[in-house]
Order: C-alpha cells, then sequence, then structure tokens
C-alpha cells in the first residue's frame, strides 16, 4: 500500500519509459540519488524515497496488461503537488493499460477514486489516503 501522507508544492516532471519487450515500466525524477531509500510496494514493483519522503525513483515489472481503467467517483477532489509517501508492502499484481495518451498503473481496481494529485506529466489517484492508480503522460516507448 502506498499511503499520501502530506505533499509538496515544489512540482517535478517525470521521465516515464515503457519497456515494452520486456514489459516494464519506469518513472525517474531528478531527485534520484544515493541517499534514496528502496521500498518494495507490490509483488513486482519498487519505489525509492528521498528524505522527504517524495519519489526518486518507481519501477513496476511484468505488471498485467489491461484494457480497463479504474472506477473514478463524479466530481472528485483535486490538490497539487508532490505526495510525500509511506509504503507498506503488499503481494499483489499491478495492471497497467497502455493507450496513445497515457500510461496507466492500477494497483488496487477494488477500491473507488475519490481524488487525485496533480504533479506534472503524473496524476496519483486516491483512495482515502491510498494511491490506488496513477495517469502517466509525456512517456516513451521503447520497442
Amino acid at each position: 500500500m502506498i499511503e499520501v501522507l502530506g505533499y509538496l508544492e515544489n512540482d517535478i516532471k517525470y521521465k516515464i519509459e515503457y519497456i515494452k519487450s520486456i514489459n516494464v515500466i519506469n518513472i525517474s525524477t531528478t531527485l534520484m540519488n544515493d541517499n534514496c531509500v528502496p521500498y518494495r510496494i507490490a509483488t513486482a514493483g519498487i519505489v525509492w524515497l528521498n528524505n522527504d519522503m517524495v519519489i526518486g525513483e518507481m519501477e513496476y515489472i511484468c505488471p498485467v496488461i489491461s484494457e480497463n481503467n479504474p472506477q473514478v467517483k463524479n466530481g472528485i477532489d483535486e490538490v497539487h503537488g508532490m505526495p510525500q509517501l509511506k509504503i507498506n508492502f503488499e503481494e499483489k499484481s499491478t495492471e497497467l493499460v497502455v493507450t496513445k495518451e497515457k500510461l496507466t498503473l492500477i494497483l488496487d481496481r477494488q477500491k473507488l477514486i475519490e481524488r487525485k494529485c496533480v504533479s506534472s506529466n503524473v496524476v496519483f489517484y486516491l483512495s482515502g489516503n491510498e494511491i490506488v492508480a496513477f495517469d502517466c503522460t509525456g512517456f516513451e516507448i521503447i520497442e
């Protein structure tokens, strides 16, 4: 489970790569450095957080390819900034929806999305304080 503890007002552009031939998605920022701490977040996912508990890098290996986007409640709240995170490992798979416009990673399809956090070219979707999905735009597909 990825829990949001708060938000930093700073904004940063995420570099997003989807390596299609091996089915890996990598999301990195300029905040990634030797002081970032790795946390396992799902069966095949890992995130490196910096001292402010903000994403330095995320990687998902072999997410299940899906065609269905997650359920979003009508009129959801929106916040802007970089989420500060607390990670609790859960043994579960991750789904990936790939379109020309965006990549959508789904961490928990069972939960209804109630809020979104817009952080540059990544939108995090929350149920309560838990990130259950996120959209990535401005990505590169590597065959």
